[in-house]
């Protein structure tokens, strides 16, 4: 018996195969980051690059996976490390415990990385990582704190509009902005590919956005009259 027996049956040996042959850097290790890892190791991900250069401090014990009472004061990256090891002693961790910025981004990808998951609140590091090439050829997860708190204050304004009237929930507009709501981490990621100028990694972003997916839905309403996507949108 193995410890991903139950994932094997459920997925097949093939692509827990090709998941544990993968290697996943994560940076920032908060609320997104830790949950993020964890969910990775417990899926079987054999190698993992932990980036952050916080220490444990009591405000983060409501929210992230690694911080106790016991641990107030010492770094996160080795403290989740802990963690993980506890979890499945055969991943390979490395810890990357420093500042990420324009002088040392490029540490982070001297060996092959196959997927990155952008979960740091710090908008000059999120810059740094978009402007590194290496990540276009990545499969690149841009789920950021930011991003969460952009995507909150949207839905309220989505909100606030529906309750003084209904219908605007069923327009055009209240289409984009529900869409522009649920989908920011695909629209910065967007514009950070058109500015590389790769049109094609772009294009195929957007069209699988909720976005998009919302816009053909309001599209579709205003031309067939219907009400369906009222309801969709409360």
């Amino acid at each position: 018996m193995n410890q991903f027996e139950r994932l094997e049956l459920l997925i097949g040996k093939n692509n827990i195969d090709k998941i544990q042959n993968a290697t996943v850097l994560i940076i920032g290790l908060g609320g997104v980051g830790s949950y993020a890892t964890e969910a990775l190791i417990r899926s079987g991900i054999k190698k993992i690059i932990l980036v952050d250069n916080d220490k444990i401090d009591i405000t983060n014990l409501n929210r992230q996976l690694m911080t106790n009472y016991e641990n107030i004061g010492k770094f996160k990256t080795e403290e989740l490390k802990k963690r993980i090891q506890s979890i499945n002693k055969f991943i390979e961790v490395k810890c990357i415990t420093k500042f990420i910025d324009k002088t040392n981004i490029d540490e982070l990808f001297k060996e092959k990385i196959d997927y990155v998951i952008d979960a740091c609140d710090t908008v000059s590091t999120k810059k740094e990582i978009i402007k590194t090439k290496e990540h276009v050829l990545l499969k690149f997860l841009f789920v950021g704190i930011l991003m969460v708190i952009v995507s909150i204050f949207l839905t309220l304004i989505v909100n606030l509009i529906a309750d003084k009237n209904p219908n605007v929930a069923s327009s055009f507009i209240g289409a984009i902005l529900l869409g522009i709501t649920t989908s920011m981490p695909e629209v910065i990621t967007f514009i950070a590919l058109i500015k590389m100028k790769s049109f094609d990694l772009a294009l195929s972003d957007i069209i699988g956005s909720n976005l998009f997916n919302l816009l053909i839905l309001a599209i579709g309403d205003i031309f067939l009259k219907n009400k369906e996507i009222y309801y969709l949108l409360k």
